[in-house]
């Protein structure tokens, strides 16, 4: 869970829509902006998503919208650009808190503060965490943490367009693992994933 203050309610914030079908064309994306969507198919926005595991007893919480100053402090300190979709995200919603984990973003005023929620601090603290046994890449960053590890931006495999990879972190496994990916972008990890038990339930 996410360890900072600035949370609200996610049935309270902004609106945020995806597509129903993956098309070429420029359409509505998950963030609710124009552009090409990275997803396939989806039963519903992620607004909906949000609501629904509200509905089945999982409080979603957010920080709140990041500004662009604070991404360009983020993308300074790690030194690279993070994807378009995912600063779409980072400036409508932060971070996600909720039973199913935390959502790394931006959860602080200052995007570097050492606290959970931020993607910055999350992904220091797990190298720090594994140190004495192992040695954690630095060209993953953490998007989630899970029991054995954390799902990551890998920051060597571009997808389509300006995304990066996800994949699977977990230090006893082989580094081999951290090129098979998991989602190709982050709205697919976030439909696919992320809220992929409350889509069953609908």
């Amino acid at each position: 869970m996410c360890n900072h203050q600035q949370l609200t309610s996610g049935s309270t914030g902004q609106i945020l829509l995806s597509p129903f079908l993956y098309q070429k064309s420029r359409q509505q994306n998950l963030l609710g902006e124009p552009g090409v969507s990275t997803l396939k198919e989806t039963k519903m926005d992620l607004d909906d998503l949000i609501k629904k595991s509200e509905e089945l007893g999982d409080k979603v919480c957010v920080s709140g919208g990041a500004t662009s100053d604070q991404i360009e402090v983020l993308e300074s300190a790690i030194g690279f650009n993070l994807p378009v979709s995912y600063k779409r995200f980072l400036k409508k919603y932060g971070c996600i808190d909720s039973a199913k984990g935390c959502i790394s973003g931006i959860a602080t005023e200052n995007p570097l503060i050492m606290r959970g929620g931020n993607l910055y601090a999350d992904t220091l603290f797990m190298r720090k965490d594994y140190s004495e046994q192992f040695t954690v890449p630095e060209y993953i960053w953490v998007l989630e943490k899970h029991e054995d590890g954390a799902y990551c931006f890998n920051t060597q495999i571009n997808t389509k367009g300006d995304e990066l990879a996800i994949v699977n972190y977990e230090p006893y496994l082989p580094e081999e693992n951290l090129t098979r990916i998991i989602a190709s972008s982050f709205e697919e990890y976030l439909d696919e994933r992320y809220f992929a038990s409350v889509k069953d339930w609908y």
